[in-house]
């Protein structure tokens, strides 16, 4: 049986400031097939999703210029989103919210192995398409 998550090929969009996190992420998608774009802080994201068809977006918390907290608001688009923050103060629990409905799931920094990042990442995904 195939598995939904590794079928779907995505529009993702990687945002984080940190540069090693951003390629790596970008990196690993890429090579699985799915189209990635990448940015470095809330205003370069909030410019892509204006303008590109994005599908599931990876966003940092703590960024320069506009912080995650900003894209979240300012978002005209419904696009789940997957959290990845160091951000002491977040939980998974503070990101199921009315406050943030796009927020299908939150993976603390730093992670150590990348492939379960990803794969986890795409379970979210296939989980929401699943119940869209």
């Amino acid at each position: 049986m195939s598995d939904l998550a590794s079928d779907l090929k995505m529009n993702i969009l990687v945002v984080d400031d940190e540069d090693l996190i951003r390629k790596a992420l970008s990196r690993f998608f890429s090579a699985q097939g799915h189209q990635v774009f990448s940015a470095e802080n809330g205003v370069k994201a909030l410019e892509f999703i204006a303008k590109e068809k994005i599908d599931i977006i990876i966003l940092d918390l703590l960024m320069p210029e506009k912080n995650g907290f900003d894209v979240l608001a300012e978002m005209k688009k419904v696009i789940p989103v997957v959290v990845i923050s160091a951000f002491s103060g977040t939980n998974a629990d503070h990101f199921h919210s009315d406050e943030y409905p796009q927020v299908i799931g939150f993976i603390k920094k730093p992670f150590e192995h990348l492939n379960i990042v990803t794969e986890h990442i795409q379970k979210l995904y296939a989980n929401y398409i699943r119940k869209i």
